[in-house]
């Protein structure tokens, strides 16, 4: 199967720690969405709508959105730990904290990073402010209830962890500071020090100096 991806995108990191932590063989594509030839012929050839990641399985089928590949992978490969847990409570809510995550974490953080970069006339300070204020709460909630556990749903690893980890990290681009929540640092600094997070983590390095021409 292939995956089409870009090593920059919290999206795809959600997959890709995924594939490495279940072991699972896969065939890479870079995709560069910001390329408008190269995205126009990936809307054309593949996705539409023309977003990463796109998972094209060997007979032809084709999985979009990060979380419905996640799941996919969990439910179809046996090897590796299992992300989404069977039981059903556990599993409801790690679907919660990936949803937190993508659309009150990932999605702030990346106004909060983008929107400086736009020409002053374009610019929402007062949407940066109201996305800022969301992830202070989200993350206030994280930081009390989290506590002292290794991990943020039941005793194991899961895709929450997945999800959450990935979506917190996009908050270093925009340089915000993790210093009024060190018990979720200090989770957070433990889950990147799994191999999975770390070859993400490296890709996504190379491909950032690969893009500034360093």
């Amino acid at each position: 199967m292939k995956l089409y991806h870009n090593p920059l995108s919290p999206s795809c990191h959600k997959v890709m720690v995924t594939l490495y932590e279940k072991n699972i063989p896969f065939e890479g594509q870079i995709v560069n969405l910001m390329d408008p030839a190269a995205k126009a012929a990936y809307k054309k050839d593949l996705n539409p709508i023309g977003k990463v990641p796109f998972l094209v399985l060997d007979n032809g089928w084709r999985i979009p959105e990060s979380s419905i590949i996640v799941e996919y992978l969990d439910t179809h490969f046996d090897s590796g730990p299992r992300l989404i847990p069977t039981d059903m409570d556990l599993a409801r809510r790690v679907r919660f904290v990936d949803r937190i995550a993508d659309l009150y974490v990932r999605h702030n953080f990346e106004m909060m990073f983008l929107d400086p970069m736009k020409p002053a006339d374009k610019q929402s300070p007062n949407a940066v402010a109201a996305a800022r204020e969301q992830v202070e709460t989200i993350l206030g909630t994280l930081e009390k209830d989290h506590g002292s556990k290794q991990y943020l749903v039941g005793d194991q690893f899961t895709f929450a962890d997945i999800s959450a980890a990935t979506a917190i990290g996009v908050g270093a681009l925009s340089g915000f500071s993790m210093d009024s929540y060190p018990n979720l640092a200090k989770y957070l600094a433990g889950i990147r020090q799994r191999p999975s997070f770390q070859r993400v983590m490296k890709d996504a390095e190379a491909a950032m100096k690969a893009m500034k021409g360093h």
